[in-house]
């Protein structure tokens, strides 16, 4: 991989920066902001796309606060090829009700997420795909998340960015109606589109469009507009570590989320109930890098950790960023 990475600069960097938490961001902006033409912009965002840096733009939604909960399946598999991991792929797509699917290296080969309303509706989800592919299912584990917080790709500039985009349990629903439903879904396809393109294709207007985009965004039920950036084609690695703490647990959060709040690798932290007691996701060169985030990690909260578990991002099977509204 190292010697495929593709050819890019300190200014498609800046880019990637620029588009990685604000997609909307117009073309004069981000050449104003980096000091480049607007064509020269243009080319550069095109130049990435091209090149399959950015596969593309999604909106961060609160699903939380429209009243759905992530619950998430976990699985060590067993007597399965490349024929079975097909099917089970070409299952996934098609199933509307999962959101999120993607396959690992490590202590568990396949993860999957869905939206649901009720625990009910979860449990019959994983049913569903527990009678189709059982007989190759060697341990199940699942997770309920009250939220998670989402930060920038710091590690791209070498540079902390403090923005973070936070999802929690809301005790209050939002309510959004049939216009919101129908720019969400656009946005969903493509959050780079403009204001006047998606009243197009909603057949509305651009006024009402973008005064509702804000809206939204007052509401915190849209919180952010991110490039889906293939940090793998930039020589990166993903990783899910999830820490199982000691009887203190309350200091171990703590000194946990003080930690990971801090390094440029963290994308994520999940709020979530299940065996393990903190679930985070890191981005690192390569697992020499790895290794030693673990090890400044024991040295830190040392014996609060009791152990943990890892997995490798291997591919994403799908990715959907809006629950069936």
């Amino acid at each position: 991989m190292e010697n495929n990475k593709p050819n890019i600069d300190l200014k498609d960097k800046k880019i990637l920066v620029e588009l990685d938490w604000n997609a909307r961001t117009s073309n004069s902006e981000i050449a104003k902001k980096i000091q480049l033409s607007k064509k020269g912009a243009e080319y550069r965002i095109k130049k990435l796309e091209k090149l399959n840096i950015i596969q593309g733009y999604y909106p961060v939604i609160n699903f939380e606060k429209i009243g759905y909960t992530i619950n998430r399946m976990m699985f060590k598999l067993q007597l399965i090829d490349t024929e079975i991991k097909e099917k089970i792929e070409e299952y996934l797509k098609k199933q509307e009700n999962i959101h999120w699917a993607v396959w690992f290296r490590g202590d568990a080969d396949l993860g999957i997420d869905v939206w649901t309303k009720s625990i009910k509706e979860f449990k019959e989800i994983l049913n569903q795909f527990s009678i189709k592919f059982g007989k190759y299912i060697k341990q199940k584990t699942f997770s309920s998340s009250v939220g998670f917080d989402q930060y920038p790709y710091s590690f791209l500039l070498n540079k902390k960015d403090e923005r973070i985009a936070i999802i929690t349990e809301e005790t209050e629903i939002a309510k959004i109606d049939g216009l919101d439903k129908k720019i969400l879904r656009q946005l969903v396809k493509n959050a780079r589109e403009s204001s006047a393109e998606i009243a197009r294709k909603i057949n509305s207007n651009y006024k009402t469009v973008s005064n509702r985009i804000k809206q939204l965004e007052k509401n915190k039920i849209l919180l952010c507009n991110r490039a889906l950036i293939n940090v793998e084609l930039l020589g990166y690695k993903m990783y899910k570590l999830r820490l199982c703490f000691d009887n203190n647990i309350q200091q171990a959060y703590k000194q946990a989320n003080e930690f990971f709040k801090s390094r440029l690798e963290t994308v994520y932290i999940v709020d979530f109930l299940g065996e393990e007691d903190y679930d985070v996701e890191v981005i690192v060169k390569n697992e020499d890098e790895f290794n030693n985030l673990i090890k400044d990690l024991q040295n830190k909260l040392g014996r609060l950790i009791r152990g943990y578990t890892y997995f490798l991002f291997e591919k994403n099977i799908k990715v959907r960023y809006l629950p069936d509204i």
